[in-house]
């Protein structure tokens, strides 16, 4: 689809083209590179509720990239999208009450949050819940089930659970 036919279905409202569009804007592919444009495109199709768009616009909102920085109209748009089920939106959710960044932290919804990215095949929420598990931080200590969620991690290329199980199983080289 060329970009005059994307541009004309967002116009009329189709949030995928709207969020197309915007990461055209954003990346410069066959268009000019223009981040407040690919701003404006993203919350169209944040605001009509498409969950890719919204984790896109939180990101920007948190970074001032291309906009103005705004926390927390980027944690709702964040907290939107992890709602509808978006893994990296979750997982980001999840490290900013891990962390309490911008919010008052709190680690048991920060499992819950790094759970549900895990479940969806997440590396790197795999990672963060297994040593969450593995370490009973904030939450009941599961070793087994720790390990278990390391492994899957690892798997899947992750080097931070690829290190923790090195870690756990002896292997760590020192020097």
């Amino acid at each position: 689809m060329g970009v005059d036919r994307i541009t004309k279905e967002a116009e009329n409202g189709n949030t995928h083209a709207q969020f197309k569009l915007g990461m055209m804007h954003y990346e410069g592919d066959h268009v000019k590179l223009d981040k407040a444009l690919a701003s404006y495109w993203f919350m169209q199709a944040a605001q009509a509720g498409l969950d890719e768009a919204q984790y896109q616009i939180s990101r920007m909102l948190f970074q001032g990239d291309g906009i103005e920085a705004d926390e927390q109209y980027a944690f709702r748009f964040l907290t939107a999208a992890a709602q509808q089920g978006h893994p990296e939106s979750m997982h980001n959710l999840g490290v900013k009450l891990y962390f309490g960044e911008g919010i008052d932290s709190d680690r048991r919804s920060a499992a819950t949050w790094f759970l549900k990215a895990a479940e969806q095949e997440l590396p790197e929420a795999q990672n963060n819940i297994g040593w969450m598990l593995y370490c009973g931080d904030s939450i009941p200590m599961n070793m087994e089930a720790g390990v278990a969620w390391l492994e899957k991690a690892a798997d899947r290329g992750n080097e931070e659970a690829q290190h923790h199980l090195q870690s756990i199983r002896g292997t760590m080289i020192t020097g």
